[in-house]
């Protein structure tokens, strides 16, 4: 298991080479905390909503980037950034495929909610709000840790990363463990953080699992997150 340590701003864990986690800015998922009987804590505006993939121009890869070529994009992929280990979505023709294919990238396959089903610990029947791509929704424990959230996709589902959006006041301490399919946490964010942080963790390797449980053992408030995403690319 990774214990991720974070702070009081937007992170993310980028793994490096043997395995070790680097701390850096981000925009993605997010999970946290909601303040009880908060009438001061921060809001965002209505409607905002997720994108949950970043998406780039076929322009950009080698061998693609005539009209021609954007024209008959009809095949999504997680192009890989030369020299990296960074993917983003995009269309490419059917016939430059193989040589994506070869290049590293791979066929995007998003997650899918379709069959998902939700649970908690506390106030299951809106625990679905954390996973419906829109900021101002949210679940919450209604309760102090120790508390959890988890998806059951329905079925295996394949992703690189995992981002919560944190719903927290006060600010302070909190521990968040990860777990797969029930085994032992995969890693867990550990640290101080606050309301509107966003804690991403990004694995080494393409995961695949059908349930996911985030399990909150420590925060100065309830437990609660307004929105956690599994981005297939990123």
């Amino acid at each position: 298991m990774k214990n991720q340590v974070v702070g009081r701003v937007s992170l993310r864990s980028v793994p490096r080479l043997g395995g070790s986690l680097l701390l850096a800015s981000s925009v993605a998922i997010a999970v946290g905390c909601s303040g009880e009987n908060n009438p001061t804590s921060p809001s965002i505006g209505p409607g905002v909503s997720l994108s949950t993939e970043s998406s780039a121009n076929v322009a950009e890869f080698p061998g693609g980037g005539s009209s021609s070529t954007l024209a008959a994009a009809k095949t999504m992929v997680c192009h890989v950034t030369e020299g990296t280990n960074e993917f983003v979505a995009t269309s490419v023709a059917d016939s430059a495929l193989q040589a994506h294919m070869a290049h590293g990238d791979l066929l995007y396959s998003p997650v899918s909610l379709d069959r998902a089903t939700f649970t908690s610990s506390l106030n299951a029947a809106e625990a679905r709000l954390a996973f419906d791509g829109i900021l101002t929704t949210s679940w919450s424990a209604k309760s102090h840790p120790v508390q959890y959230i988890e998806i059951d996709f329905g079925s295996p589902q394949s992703f690189w990363k995992i981002a919560a959006f944190v719903d927290q006041y006060p600010s302070g301490a909190t521990s968040h463990h990860v777990m797969l399919d029930g085994n032992a946490p995969a890693f867990s964010w550990i640290g101080v953080t606050n309301y509107g942080d966003e804690l991403t963790h990004k694995f080494e390797t393409v995961q695949t699992a059908q349930k996911v449980r985030i399990t909150t053992t420590q925060s100065p408030s309830w437990v609660a997150w307004r929105e956690i995403q599994f981005p297939t690319c990123g």
